[in-house]
This record gives structure tokens, C-alpha cells and sequence, in this order.
């Protein structure tokens, strides 16, 4: 299994900001949505695990690790 690393546009500081402030314990649940081609779900069989991070550069700006993002097809 290999890690990689995903930046998405919201964060610890906006919609996570609870979890930084009151202590609350939130699961996300990555879906991947709207991806095309092989690499996308080669990554999936391949049991690739993914950290997800704020788009700050802050360390605390860590949304999840180690987390497997399951694919859903488009509706």
C-alpha cells in the first residue's frame, strides 16, 4: 500500500473549524466523484491510502489520514 496526498479548497480553519475550536470529532467520508480513466481507479484497486489536507500550509490544517476514497459513478 502507498500514500499519497490530496488538497482540497476548505480546511481546519472554515468548515472543520469545530473540531480546531470546541474539540469535536467529525469522520469524514471521502467519495470520489466524476473520475475518468485508469490511473483514478488503478489507485483504488491498488489500495492506495490518502491524507487530506487544508489548502493552508498550516500543520494543524489536516482534515484526514490515512483514509481510502471509494469510487461513486456520476448519477
Amino acid at each position: 500500500m502507498h500514500n499519497a496526498e490530496i488538497f482540497v479548497n476548505d480546511g481546519i480553519y472554515q468548515n472543520f473549524l469545530n473540531a480546531l475550536v470546541e474539540g469535536e470529532k467529525s469522520i469524514p467520508t471521502p467519495v470520489l466523484l466524476h473520475c475518468y480513466g485508469d490511473p483514478y481507479r488503478s489507485v483504488l484497486r491498488d489500495g492506495c491510502a490518502y491524507t487530506i489536507w487544508g489548502q493552508t500550509c498550516c500543520s494543524a490544517d489536516k482534515i484526514k489520514t490515512a483514509c481510502s476514497l471509494r469510487y461513486q459513478e456520476p448519477r
